[in-house]
């Protein structure tokens, strides 16, 4: 099996781009000698370019909203291109997402308000990363990913909730991209539209075209799509559009504030586009695929969920006790590496042993009576007809080659294919 599915580990590779990125970017947001930088003009001075480089990093939130759509289509995807007729399992797949997702989560709370709760015994002061409204009520919406007006734990959870509401969008999306990929373009415009110049300013509207995206890098991976040999060059113009947009991105404050403004702002197109590009080409060029394959990215791709949850309370925890004591340099250098140390042992405790197949099989069947009941009340159906493939033609692709008659066997195993978010 690893053979087939071996040119599928640049994903892991990926992911870890994504999750670097994000540490880096908290980083130096955490760390006191970047703060003069972040306002500083423009200049030669390699602190100057250091940090504004690295505040980039935010965007792997981007790229990790376009690896997810890349994910969780590519399956499906493979095999409608070998013409069978293919249903999706709404049931099923809603099972296996909420026991992915949650126990990690679940498991991250638990562990930060363990800390809390010694650190305030033991008369320290609290973490900046982490709410403080830390009320049993609190706790609970949290938990239930009602993210309105939360206060959360760790401040980087605000994406959970997206990417559960997007789960739930998805087999709809597929549907329609698979039915009629010009109205799922259209819905893709329609979204940037609508968040930017209506009074549908929503987040999740906003960052929706991301996961979109992602959707269409699936499908022209297994396709060889011609559009992969000029990817890296999009990518370039894609980043000069996401710079150029910068100054006018901006996200609803999740308190009723203000919106947030500034590089760091997930809703920019540019970088969406960027982040697609980067999946596409990513899965062409063979000198990135063997980049992103490399073991230590790999190692790091596949527990970059864990690593994403528990990150930024370590990286605040050294920038405001061990942090202050150190020059730049050993400064950022010692939160990257805490952080990834202190993810990696989380995902390995907390995470990976979940993704084994018989303790998520022992979740997914224990979640199927209660969410069938709910489908049930709702009259939903239990399965959702894809029909056969009517994705983009062929006559939109490359040739057919060896490279993408592999892509297109992943069709026949695509129960045990991981894909770094399976």
């Amino acid at each position: 099996m690893e053979s087939r599915t071996a040119h599928l580990r640049y994903v892991d590779g990926l992911r870890a781009i994504a999750v670097l990125g994000v540490i880096f970017y908290h980083g130096v947001c955490e760390a006191l000698w970047a703060t003069p930088w972040f306002s500083a003009p423009m200049q030669a001075n390699p602190a100057w370019w250091f940090v504004t480089l690295s505040s980039k990093g935010a965007h792997g939130v981007d790229l990790f909203f376009v690896i997810s759509g890349f994910c969780l289509a590519y399956p499906t995807l493979a095999r409608l291109r070998q013409g069978q007729r293919t249903s999706f399992d709404l049931r099923g797949f809603l099972a296996k997402r909420i026991a992915r997702i949650v126990p990690p989560y679940y498991a991250a709370i638990a562990l930060l308000l363990g800390i809390v709760m010694l650190a305030t015994h033991a008369g320290l002061p609290r973490l900046g990363a982490v709410g403080h409204d830390l009320s049993p009520l609190s706790i609970l919406r949290q938990a239930l990913f009602l993210d309105r007006g939360a206060d959360f734990v760790n401040g980087s959870f605000w994406t959970l909730g997206i990417e559960l509401r997007w789960y739930l969008a998805f087999p709809f999306l597929l549907l329609l991209y698979v039915r009629s990929a010009r109205t799922f373009f259209a819905l893709l415009a329609a979204c940037v539209l609508a968040y930017n110049f209506t009074q549908l300013r929503a987040i999740d509207i906003g960052t929706l075209p991301g996961f979109m995206l992602g959707i269409v890098a699936a499908d022209w991976r297994i396709v060889a799509h011609r559009f992969s040999r000029f990817a890296l060059p999009a990518m370039l113009v894609a980043f000069d559009l996401a710079l150029a947009l910068e100054p006018y991105a901006s996200m609803p404050s999740r308190f009723g504030l203000a919106d947030d403004t500034g590089y760091f702002v997930q809703t920019n197109i540019g970088w969406q586009l960027a982040s697609f590009c980067f999946v596409v080409a990513s899965g062409q060029v063979a000198w990135l695929r063997r980049l992103l394959e490399l073991p230590v990215l790999c190692a790091i791709g596949v527990s970059a969920y864990g690593i994403y949850l528990v990150h930024q309370p370590i990286i605040s925890a050294w920038g405001e006790h061990a942090g202050l004591h150190l020059d730049p340099v050993p400064n950022f250098a010692g939160s990257v590496l805490l952080a990834l140390a202190g993810g990696l042992l989380f995902s390995h405790l907390a995470e990976l042993p979940f993704l084994q197949a018989r303790v998520r099989g022992l979740i997914v069947n224990r979640l199927g009576r209660p969410i069938a009941w709910l489908f049930s009340l709702a009259g939903l159906p239990s399965r959702l007809d894809l029909g056969e493939a009517q994705v983009p033609a062929a006559e939109h692709s490359a040739p057919v080659d060896a490279q993408r008659e592999r892509h297109l066997a992943i069709g026949r195993a695509v129960g045990p294919v991981r894909l770094g978010l399976e």
